[in-house]
């Protein structure tokens, strides 16, 4: 959120007066999404870990290209429910 962006940018700019060139870079967990935008306006590189497995990576990807409304519908369909989820199987809805 916008808050955690601003704060985080605040001690990244602190932390740049008093260290200089010794930061090489950004490290961060993917939920703390906004340290990009510190990032990008200090002009250092990141480097993101996450805690999740590569299928909930592959999961999020393909699950936030679906039509939600649909998706929702579809999961109370008892026929629909056997049917494979696009590009995900062998997730059903």
């Amino acid at each position: 959120n916008k808050t955690s962006e601003a704060s985080f940018k605040d001690s990244m700019a602190q932390l740049l007066l008093q260290q200089g060139s010794d930061i090489a870079c950004i490290i961060y967990d993917d939920f703390m999404y906004f340290s990009e935008a510190a990032a990008k306006e200090f002009k250092l590189p990141i480097v993101i870990f996450s805690t999740a497995s590569a299928t909930n990576q592959v999961c999020v990807r393909v699950l936030s290209k679906l039509d939600a409304k649909k998706f929702l519908i579809d999961i109370e369909d008892p026929e629909e429910q056997d049917k494979v989820v696009g590009n995900l199987h062998p997730l059903r809805y």
